[in-house]
């Protein structure tokens, strides 16, 4: 075992940083997708292009302190960040929508689980973007979403 590996498992058995999962909301079924680690610091470390993953995993962490964990990902035929049952919300996270193949995937991925998915809000959170695109979809910034409730 490397020394970076016995590092992790004893920061988190320390409960600094914790690995949390997410369940996978698929049609009907229900499966663990993953681990994600709280600790945007330790994440980092593992990354190569961080700048999309660290503010997903703000709106997860976020995410877990408004309603535990029931929240979802959504996969069926695309990708969507998370499902909120209880506000029938659909929140996709990304950096920046300045590139338009990101913004026509995102907004896609957006419209295609909403055909699937009852839903009445789809969010998608960049850094720094502010904009109604279709009148369905709101894209605010990550901090506006945060302070809002």
């Amino acid at each position: 075992m490397t020394s970076l590996i016995i590092y992790i498992k004893c920061y988190s058995s320390s409960r600094i940083c914790t690995l949390q999962y997410v369940i996978k909301f698929k049609s009907v079924k229900y499966n663990l997708d993953g681990k994600r680690p709280l600790d945007n610091g330790i994440l980092n470390l593992f990354l190569f292009s961080p700048e999309t993953i660290l503010l997903e995993n703000i709106v997860f962490t976020e995410l877990l302190r408004r309603h535990g964990n029931d929240f979802y990902y959504y996969k069926n035929k695309t990708d969507v960040g998370f499902f909120i049952k209880e506000t029938k919300s659909l929140i996709q996270v990304r950096y920046s929508l300045g590139d338009p193949d990101t913004r026509n995937r995102e907004v896609t991925a957006l419209k295609k689980a909403h055909e699937y998915l009852d839903v009445d809000e789809m969010l998608l959170l960049t850094l720094d973007n502010d904009e109604i695109i279709d009148e369905n979809i709101t894209v605010i910034p990550v901090w506006r979403w945060l302070l809002e409730k």
